[in-house]
């Protein structure tokens, strides 16, 4: 259906008969292996998240939804409230196989409306919370389908079904690995559960497992950019974040560069637009200074060339606004050719997302294999940079800087590019043309860029 025809999830529960509800019974447990319980969670992950997010009901009478359960089955609502523990538990081998997952997750949350516990059976939830001890008091929201009233010794305890619960830190800890990264990503609305896929996801091309983080984080930017809050940007650290950029996703930092090549992104996903109210967004394609620095590959075997970078490094910057004077940049390029560039030094404040990689004609000519990484930033918008705030790129000649050798970066990504050249493959002729080309000039001939149009149809 269409989601303008959704009126209930029982429009979208096409595997779930009417009779089947009836084997909530309320007043007793729910078993983790209730079969119709199954049957949902198994379908949850194919709603559209907007979806859920348009029938979440956030004015819920919980004496009412007590009293007369049956009348509100499967009803979504939206759950914010404290999480206080998770309970694992192994799905049966032969329902694991049938339902296509083999755990579910039994999470415990505490809300100040409802005058019993809340159990979200649930698909997804953060690593963190399985590896902490004791009880987890977390900051927690879920669009969840009420199933039943169950009970919690003399109370009762409402029990709910959910693809993932979003998790949102309202304070640092050091026991749970929150800093104020994350509680900044929080406060804004991206949930630091993600960042946890993010992290393990560097030097490896975009694709589906990047898509709800990154969009997530591109609203996040705007809220911070037209927001009232005054977030302290950190400088960003080029070979820190290129050597380790677990460390640094998420942060806030403060960047320089000089755009070389804007391209429109439009975003055909439906649910992106209805959700994030993100219709398109700018891929520009940068240099960022290295300093004094030489930075250089090493390579799989001594005596090798290596790609080596002495004035400048690569980025990906993705932005939901142009300044005037950019867009006048790129019109003005535009109508110089296809292969015509930009030099515009900009600035601007954003997080950064991940060091992905792509195919470049300047890393092929060391191995065909070898993809060049990048680092990602989202940012609202850039600014064009003052000549004095452009002055990291005076002075950087070839040889004059100090010699910084990356072996992580090159063993990573070219073990990386020999696994993934299928996938690869698969994704390139997979993607449509938009409006311009994506990091292909400056001799990289990008086949595979920032851009999820692929997964929208």
């Amino acid at each position: 259906k269409l989601a303008s025809q959704v009126t209930d999830a029982k429009q979208l529960l096409v595997n779930v008969a009417p009779s089947e509800y009836d084997s909530f019974v309320d007043g007793d447990p729910l078993p983790p292996d209730h079969g119709t319980l199954a049957k949902i969670l198994y379908r949850l992950p194919r709603f559209l998240p907007s979806e859920i997010k348009r029938l979440a009901r956030t004015d819920v009478d919980w004496n009412e939804l007590q009293a007369n359960p049956g009348e509100h089955r499967v009803e979504v609502v939206r759950l914010e409230g404290m999480v206080q523990s998770v309970e694992v538990f192994e799905m049966p081998r032969e329902m694991a196989e049938l339902f296509e997952f083999d755990k579910q997750y039994l999470v415990t949350m505490l809300l100040p409306e409802s005058p019993g516990p809340v159990i979200v059976h649930a698909l997804k939830v953060p690593d963190a919370w399985l590896a902490a001890a004791g009880e987890l008091n977390q900051h927690a929201v879920a669009e969840a389908l009420f199933l039943q009233v169950g009970r919690d010794g003399e109370g009762p305890a409402f029990h709910f079904a959910a693809n993932r619960i979003a998790w949102l830190p309202e304070q640092a800890s050091d026991a749970m690995k929150i800093g104020p990264t994350e509680v900044l990503l929080a406060e804004h609305g991206v949930d630091v559960g993600l960042m946890e896929t993010v992290r393990e996801r560097n030097r490896k091309p975009l694709d589906g497992a990047d898509y709800e983080s990154f969009y997530q984080m591109l609203a996040a930017a705007r809220s911070i950019a037209t927001g009232a809050s005054d977030v302290a940007a950190q400088p960003m650290p080029l070979v820190q974040v290129l050597e380790h950029p677990q460390q640094f996703q998420g942060q806030w930092m403060s960047v320089h560069g000089r755009a070389r090549r804007i391209t429109k992104i439009v975003v055909e996903s439906a649910d992106i637009r209805e959700r994030f109210k993100i219709d398109h967004y700018w891929q520009i394609d940068s240099l960022a200074p290295v300093g004094k620095t030489v930075i250089q590959f090493k390579t799989p075997k001594p005596g090798e060339e290596a790609p080596t970078y002495a004035d400048a490094f690569p980025m990906t910057l993705c932005v939901l606004e142009l300044p005037p004077e950019l867009e006048a940049a790129r019109l003005k390029a535009e109508q110089s050719g296809p292969d015509a560039t930009l030099n515009e030094p900009i600035q601007f404040e954003g997080f950064f997302y991940k060091l992905w990689v792509y195919r470049s004609r300047y890393t092929t000519q060391f191995d065909e294999r070898l993809m060049q990484p990048s680092p990602m930033f989202v940012a609202f918008s850039p600014a064009i940079a003052s000549p004095a705030e452009s002055n990291p790129w005076i002075g950087l000649a070839a040889g004059g800087g100090f010699l910084i050798v990356l072996s992580i970066v090159w063993i990573a990504v070219w073990r990386m590019g020999r696994r993934d050249d299928a996938m690869e493959k698969r994704m390139t002729e997979r993607r449509q043309p938009n409006d311009g080309g994506s990091l292909n000039d400056l001799d990289l001939d990008v086949k595979s860029g920032p851009d999820f149009s692929h997964l929208d149809k």
